[in-house]
């Protein structure tokens, strides 16, 4: 094949893409409207990146963060299953830390994504909340409000955490 023939091979095979969209409504069950076209969601890589958790002065089991009485020690750990995690640094005694700690995943249809808020004690993480998206149908809502800030409270009302997850192709 000639020096013409490749480059035109290539340019075909480079440049395929989905329909053109302007909004993940245009696209198919499990595309999002990216750059323009439509393109499969999963199977992707994808960056999450944890902005916030906030805590209420009591912990949810209604006892003391820390033995002290003092303010938790706030990390959050996030990722897919129990093999594929990140923990954000920690936040000494405090009850509300910010971050721009971010992991990048590799996010398919049976995964399971998770957030969740902890004490760090010396001894132990103590369990604040968490929280999961399961499964094709739970993720797709989710990577939908990519670049968008979503936050998640648990049942307490006193523990919320916010991130971001955004495309990683």
């Amino acid at each position: 094949m000639g020096t013409v023939g490749l480059v035109v091979l290539t340019a075909l095979l480079g440049c395929a893409k989905g329909p053109r969209c302007e909004v993940d409504e245009g696209c198919a069950g499990d595309e999002i409207c990216h750059y323009g076209h439509c393109t499969g969601a999963l199977d992707r890589w994808w960056e999450v990146t944890i902005k916030e958790a906030v805590v209420g002065e009591v912990h949810p089991d209604g006892g003391a963060w820390d033995p002290d009485g003092g303010a938790p020690d706030l990390t959050v750990s996030f990722g897919l299953g129990t093999t594929d995690m990140c923990l954000t640094p920690t936040r000494i005694d405090t009850y509300g830390a910010t971050w721009a700690h971010y992991c990048t995943f590799l996010l398919g249809p049976g995964d399971t994504l998770y957030v969740e808020v902890y004490d760090e004690d010396p001894e132990s993480y103590d369990y604040g909340a968490g929280w999961s998206w399961e499964g094709r149908a739970a993720l797709m809502d989710l990577v939908r409000e990519r670049w968008q800030p979503v936050t998640s409270t648990d049942e307490s009302r006193t523990i919320s955490s916010t991130f971001v997850i955004a495309p990683d192709f």
